[in-house]
């Protein structure tokens, strides 16, 4: 069962290395099915679900990126003020 349940969390949850990945690969495949013409074949709509799980992730990944360099900032203007309120006395 934790196999099972560590898969899923891994197929919903893609590392940041797969995004831009899939992100292309999306882009490739609906390039394709734009020029090929083929817009209702079952190619298409599974291009379709593999566009919008790759556009989920990539839409997320910088945001998290976003509050960790946020997070890492204030951590390190607390610690900068502490070392210049110790040096100033």
């Amino acid at each position: 069962m934790d196999a099972l349940k560590r898969a899923l969390r891994r197929l919903l949850y893609p590392g940041a290395a797969a995004v831009p990945l899939c992100a292309g690969g999306a882009a490739a495949l609906l390039v394709y099915v734009f020029t090929a013409g083929e817009k209702d074949g079952p190619l298409a709509y599974a291009s379709y679900l593999f566009s919008a799980y790759a556009l989920a992730p990539s839409v997320r990944t910088p945001w998290r990126l976003f509050d960790a360099a946020a997070k890492g900032w204030r951590a390190y203007r607390s610690c900068s003020a502490i070392w210049t309120s110790r040096s100033s006395v």
